[in-house]
């Protein structure tokens, strides 16, 4: 998912025409449009009614602050942390939290073969030196990383834990083989989990 979380939360159902999500970012105020899958439509169109969200909306109640919509939901997803065990490659514990999509589906796209120029546009950075700034480093050619290692670690993971989590407990666990990763879902009373997410080095992400 290459939007911020604040603007997919504002997300207007009227902006959603077909595959396409037409909006203007709220850091930037930059015009943007967003290919969605039909899996994440068909998501978005099931979620139930609920008192605190304008019909015209799928998270807003139409009146909250930008701010304030953003830093509830934040909240709420930094309780999945409490479900989760999160490491990085070598190990290190990390935490979840939502600006972890953006930068995964950064680096899935460089490692794809996106140019650093495309990604800057799909990110609605406003140079392209703010995109090398953060994500140069997973650019296939200056790692010695194959690409198809870190393709494994796909943003549809973190997508399908983010949905599943927020239904039931679900466990995730990964064992390395040979060729590389596996990851397997399990459904469980009690749920931890491991997931390799990617995250910048340091300072704040645009």
């Amino acid at each position: 998912m290459d939007l911020r979380i604040g603007d997919a939360l504002m997300c207007a159902k009227s902006r959603i025409q077909g595959n396409n999500f037409s909006l203007t970012t709220q850091k930037g105020k930059s015009a943007l449009t967003v290919l969605i899958p039909d899996h994440v439509i068909a998501a978005l169109n099931a979620l139930p009614p609920r008192a605190d969200v304008h019909p015209d909306y799928f998270f807003w109640s139409g009146n909250s602050k930008h701010k304030s919509l953003t830093g509830r939901w934040q909240r709420k997803l930094e309780r999945l942390n409490d479900h989760l065990s999160i490491t990085k490659d070598d190990g290190t514990p990390m935490k979840f939290h939502s600006h972890q999509l953006r930068d995964t589906f950064a680096v899935t796209q460089l490692l794809s073969g996106t140019t650093m120029q495309d990604l800057s546009k799909m990110l609605s950075h406003k140079s392209v030196k703010i995109t090398e700034r953060y994500y140069s480093p997973w650019v296939p050619e200056r790692q010695g990383h194959s690409s198809g290692e870190w393709l494994r670690h796909s943003s549809r993971w973190a997508f399908r834990l983010v949905c599943r989590l927020s239904i039931r407990p679900i466990k995730i666990t990964k064992s390395t083989r040979t060729n590389g990763w596996q990851l397997s879902l399990h459904r469980q009373k009690t749920n931890t989990g491991r997931l390799p997410l990617h995250r910048p080095h340091r300072g704040s992400r645009g």
